[in-house]
């Protein structure tokens, strides 16, 4: 039998913050701010000849600058601090970022490259270009490793779409994993596509139980774009995410 799963999911499909109530962190050092983003095309100005980013060039269908960048940096970092309540978030999960240099853009242009962020991202085999990443502080994160899974291609699922970014740490001395998902779209309808998320989500469960395995006391936190709601299948029954009316893990 597989072990509850015992963490929390973020699932909104723009961002989300967790956090107990509004406080400074710098006045309370075991109290942590989290958020989750997806910046919705957050592109460079290049044209990547192995993606289909041409949109997203200046002479592309959206005319994309350096300007444009700039302003979609600011809305991104005033987006940012709002969610994390007037702070900036000890760690921050993305989806629909290109590429590093787009992150490295976003901290260099916006007062984000005054904290301190290390940044953890790899490219992914999406079509588009797009990747998840995740900021953390240094001065309070600690890391200790980080792992891709590959969602797709395989022989019997032969897509590509964005990797899950596994993020373990040490937070004020507890161990704690991150999960940064953006899982297949719905993009060519639902049903065509429920195969792709379930598939997604299998990948996740399989690690998680690992987690369990090993480590029952870790803390985990999975954030993301799943492109599901809470009671399809893929969150309620292949990664058992499902919550009661009481909130409690449902296995």
């Amino acid at each position: 039998m597989r072990s509850t799963l015992c963490c929390l999911l973020i699932c909104l499909t723009f961002f989300c913050v967790v956090s107990g109530t509004a406080y400074n962190p710098w006045e309370n050092p075991n109290r942590f701010k989290v958020v989750f983003y997806n910046v919705e095309n957050f592109f460079d100005t290049v044209d990547d000849p192995t993606t289909n980013d041409g949109e997203y060039t200046p002479k592309g269908k959206n005319h994309w600058t350096v300007n444009h960048m700039k302003e979609k940096a600011g809305r991104i970092y005033k987006a940012l601090i709002s969610a994390a309540g007037g702070t900036f978030p000890d760690i921050i999960g993305f989806a629909e970022i290109e590429n590093l240099d787009v992150l490295e853009f976003l901290l260099k242009n916006t007062p984000l490259g005054e904290i301190g962020y290390g940044i953890v991202h790899k490219e992914s085999p999406d079509p588009r270009g797009i990747d998840v990443a995740l900021l953390y502080k240094k001065n309070r994160v600690m890391p200790v490793s980080f792992h891709f899974i590959a969602v797709g291609p395989t022989a019997a699922k032969p897509f590509n779409s964005r990797d899950i970014l596994q993020f373990d740490c040490r937070i004020a001395g507890e161990r704690v994993c991150f999960f940064v998902n953006h899982w297949p779209s719905r993009a060519g309808g639902y049903m065509q596509t429920t195969g792709k998320r379930n598939y997604a989500a299998g990948l996740l469960r399989h690690r998680l139980d690992s987690l369990f395995n090993h480590d029952k006391s870790c803390r985990i936190l999975l954030m993301g774009d799943f492109n599901a709601t809470p009671d399809e299948d893929c969150l309620a029954s292949i990664l058992q995410a499902s919550m009661d009316r009481k909130g409690k893990p449902v296995n």
